[in-house]
């Protein structure tokens, strides 16, 4: 959900009515690989989602009871959104790969233009039997439900139109079969290439497995998750002062038939074990700076890992070959261990 300077006033809202202060990493500090924990619990946002929860199983279950409270439509989303993920979110598990789905949910606004937790209360409820659709229609034969992210997509006067977007994954462990510094084909589950017989995976899907994830257990929960995507052979992941000849010409892999022709396929989508590790070192820069400030990630945010890595052609242009990567940032929130997610 990309309300950013709403989610930044309720986080400091709450922080500032907290007994524990937040312990925030600088951007500097996160620049790395490794990441920098909190070694003191702060149940602030829980206690908020967890609350909210309360509420709205309250009214439920009391349908003739009429609410007096409303909240704006920013705070709504994040609510019910923060809740879902609270409630059925397990972003801890080991995750092979990932389906998602999306549903198109409306919601009424009051006279004042705020949501009721009358229709709050409703709604939820949609949300979950939405997302309970897709994550039981995934092909997957033991799956987790990864995370839920709400968008508004439209608002009028009378109501809000918000999509519900459900990632799935399929539970297993995650571990590359080849070191990363092997050559690989650039893409299409292709396999390896030069002295390295791999018939199966890629450059993209090799990236993607050896760079390390956001450790999570069962006594967190992701708060305001953004899904972006990374695509190579775009003008904000140009590396500097290179030539434009097919060889590291961005900092995600990007190569086009019609630059510095001949374009023998052998030597560009094949990447080498030395481009390999330097592709290797140019995504943690991506992914730890370039893509924060492209896509004005809070700093509240870290980069809790890929759902999706591809290498192929962009639909309608056979001449160009890149890799895609779809990543989660989200906020890394505490939450006690008597009151784990439960089953979507």
């Amino acid at each position: 959900m990309n309300h950013f300077r709403l989610f930044s006033a309720i986080l400091a809202a709450l922080m500032l009515t907290s007994v524990v202060m937040f312990n925030a990493c600088s951007k500097q500090e996160t620049q790395g690989l490794s990441k920098v924990e909190s070694l003191q619990k702060d149940y602030t946002i829980y206690n908020k989602l967890a609350s909210f929860r309360t509420q709205l199983e309250f009214y439920k279950n009391n349908p003739t009871l009429k609410s007096n409270e409303s909240v704006e439509v920013d705070s709504a989303i994040w609510l019910l959104e923060g809740a879902m993920n609270l409630t059925y979110g397990f972003p801890y598990k080991e995750y092979t790969d990932f389906e998602k789905g999306t549903a198109i949910i409306n919601i009424e606004k009051d006279n004042d233009g705020k949501i009721n937790y009358n229709e709050l209360a409703l709604k939820y409820q949609q949300v979950i039997d939405e997302a309970r659709e897709e994550y039981y229609g995934a092909t997957f034969e033991e799956k987790g439900l990864y995370v839920v992210d709400l968008e508004i997509t439209e608002e009028t006067a009378t109501e809000v139109t918000f999509s519900v977007e459900t990632i799935t994954g399929c539970l297993g462990d995650n571990n590359p079969s080849s070191p990363i510094f092997d050559s690989w084909w650039y893409g299409e589950n292709e396999g390896g290439c030069e002295e390295n017989p791999a018939s199966l995976s890629d450059a993209a899907l090799e990236l993607a497995d050896a760079y390390p994830q956001t450790e999570l257990t069962e006594e967190y929960t992701l708060v305001n998750p953004i899904p972006i995507t990374i695509t190579g052979g775009l003008l904000w992941l140009r590396r500097t002062n290179d030539d434009l000849d097919n060889k590291l010409d961005y900092y995600i892999f990007g190569a086009d038939e019609l630059v510095n022709p001949p374009f023998i396929e052998d030597e560009i989508l094949c990447i080498t074990s030395p481009d390999m590790g330097q592709y290797y070192i140019d995504l943690d820069y991506v992914v730890q700076d370039l893509a924060v400030d492209h896509f004005d990630i809070p700093s509240t945010h870290a980069f809790i890992r890929f759902t999706s890595a591809e290498g192929k052609s962009p639909e309608g242009q056979s001449e160009k070959y890149i890799h895609e990567f779809i990543c989660t940032y989200a906020l890394k929130s505490d939450r006690p261990g008597n009151d784990p997610a439960i089953p979507l």
